[in-house]
């Protein structure tokens, strides 16, 4: 698939939930939760014309900017650069419905997604070549490519492993656990770039 063909119909992909907030346009409140604590409660509310359309558009654009602005090998964009499209459909339709008084568990849902989603970057990181837009990038990272590929391959081992604990304690019902999960699979690769700069 071209460059152009993927831009098209990843766009295409990303505005597609819209069919489903006009459907139930008539049903929605006026003003609907688009933010949620780590508890699952609802903490910030945007009008909603907005929810329907303008959150659709506002991931286009920035699936555009980000896919061009990455500069990645098609073998890998065929599948990372489906992450943001089909989080799009998920997360608006659990907005959508959490809206419509469905008894969704935002704070299972949510990192569920985002886990899978770490698992899936994990997978891909140590595969990835030299590169000056996607990876780990650290200061210790640009110094060598053996370096980049020692960070990026215990990044990819830090994010699969914090994926799967987010998936669990997610689905556990322990929330706080998760998102300690996530931040240490994040922190844990600049940390091992430090220890490799003082064992240099």
């Amino acid at each position: 698939m071209s460059r152009k063909s993927y831009y098209v119909l990843s766009s295409l992909v990303c505005l597609m939930p819209i069919l489903l907030g006009v459907l139930h346009y008539s049903a929605l409140p006026e003003n609907m939760p688009i933010h949620w604590d780590v508890s699952g409660s609802p903490d910030n509310f945007a009008a909603k014309p907005f929810v329907v359309y303008g959150i659709p558009a506002a991931m286009t654009v920035f699936n555009i900017i980000l896919n061009a602005l990455t500069d990645c090998p098609a073998s890998m964009r065929a599948i990372l650069g489906w992450v943001l499209p089909v989080m799009t459909i998920i997360l608006y339709t659990t907005t959508i419905y959490y809206a419509l008084g469905f008894g969704i568990k935002i704070e299972v849902v949510v990192p569920v997604i985002v886990g899978i989603l770490l698992v899936a970057i994990g997978n891909y990181l140590p595969k990835v070549k030299a590169n000056p837009s996607f990876g780990i990038l650290t200061l210790r990272s640009r110094c060598s490519s053996e370096n980049r590929r020692k960070i990026n391959r215990f990044g990819g081992f830090a994010f699969v492993a914090g994926g799967l604990l987010m998936i669990l304690f997610a689905l556990l019902h322990l929330p706080y656990i998760a998102l300690a999960a996530l931040l240490l699979s994040a922190i844990s690769p600049l940390v091992y770039s430090l220890i490799l700069k003082q064992r240099a």
